[in-house]
């Protein structure tokens, strides 16, 4: 109905996909991507009470990008440009977490809302999969961006040159050879700069190192793991193996990792890292990891962390526990029955399901 009605405005229609999962449907899509530009990404007075966010729902902006990804970029790059400062910021907020950029986009737009707002992720995204045309603008901000903000843009011209986004390396904070970093980054070999600087092993989130498939840091990281430090005590060091098990073993190794969740052994809920687990089965365990919803709360603790990787949000499985129909029953419901249209959106940094 709200389709067919044209005396909608954008901000109400917004208002309603971004508050009611059933209203993302293609028409809407379209009567919301029809609308003039600053009528589309004009802010509100106040816009909180429509950050609501649920499991396959990532709201507004992020719908938009998995169901007409093509027009709603364009209209981005039309915003960032635009005369309204705050509607240019919005687009530049959502086209750096687009990443993949060409030098067709407005790249120095981006990248001035980057150092007046971003943070250390939004520039790495910002980066990520980008052309030269990227690398030139970070590389140009690299030297007029406050000293505070060097090791970030150091970091983001890492991750255009194939370091994962996520890494959590700060290439300006060596225990190295800081000017051979520096000069490793620029030239183009990220992984040679990251050995460069004598990282600490990464025990606590590993997974986005131990992916990281370059020689160099994966020898660097071999050798650190067979001769730890003192500081690493087995508890860490079981975080690392698990991510590395992941990322170098077999799938026979991936089915014997996942074997202790499987079992529910307890020990497990508070030193299993949760994107391991959601990376060993990716989005065909998602019946499983639901099902785990339904059981105990030492074991929801975890689920809900697995989930948070595949969707960016929580599954208010202990909220959900008040009402009559718990997380459980209401995933089975409302999200199974869609799986086969949910896609990735950068936006939400998890799968949304994408209109029809």
């Amino acid at each position: 109905m709200l389709a067919a009605r044209d005396d909608v405005h954008p901000v109400v229609l917004r208002a309603f996909v971004d508050a009611l999962p059933a209203c993302e449907t293609i028409r809407l899509a379209d009567r919301l991507l029809d609308a003039p530009t600053n009528e589309l990404f004009g802010r509100l007075d106040d816009e909180d009470w429509l950050n609501y966010r649920c499991v396959g729902h990532g709201g507004v902006w992020a719908f938009l990008e998995v169901t007409r990804p093509e027009r709603f970029r364009r209209l981005l790059r039309a915003g960032v440009t635009g005369d309204d400062e705050a509607v240019r910021a919005r687009c530049a907020a959502l086209l750096a977490r687009l990443g993949s950029h060409t030098e067709a986009e407005p790249l120095a737009a981006i990248a001035e809302w980057l150092v007046a707002e971003g943070d250390d992720i939004d520039w790495q995204l910002f980066a990520r999969g980008g052309d030269r045309a990227v690398v030139q603008v970070l590389e140009k901000k690299l030297d007029t961006v406050p000293a505070v903000l060097r090791g970030t843009v150091l970091a983001a011209i890492a991750v255009a040159h194939g370091m994962p986004v996520g890494v959590g390396w700060d290439p300006e904070r060596s225990a190295g050879d800081p000017a051979g970093v520096r000069r490793a980054v620029l030239a183009g070999d990220p992984a040679r700069a990251y050995v460069l600087s004598k990282p600490e092993l990464p025990t606590f989130r590993a997974l986005p190192v131990v992916q990281w498939r370059q020689p160099g840091v994966t020898t660097y990281l071999a050798e650190r793991r067979a001769n730890p430090d003192e500081s690493h005590d087995p508890q860490s060091l079981y975080g690392f193996d698990l991510a590395w098990n992941l990322a170098h073993g077999t799938t026979v190794d991936r089915e014997r990792l996942m074997q202790p969740i499987i079992d529910g052994r307890y020990a497990t809920h508070d030193t299993f890292p949760a994107d391991v687990a959601a990376a060993a089965w990716d989005l065909d365990g998602l019946p499983f990891w639901i099902d785990e919803l339904g059981t105990n709360c030492c074991k929801v603790g975890l689920i809900d962390e697995v989930l948070e990787q595949f969707f960016g949000c929580d599954s208010e499985a202990f909220d959900r526990s008040e009402y009559l129909e718990p997380a459980a029953a209401f995933l089975r419901r409302t999200l199974l029955p869609v799986r086969d249209r949910l896609r990735w959106s950068r936006i939400a940094n998890g799968y949304v399901v994408a209109g029809r």
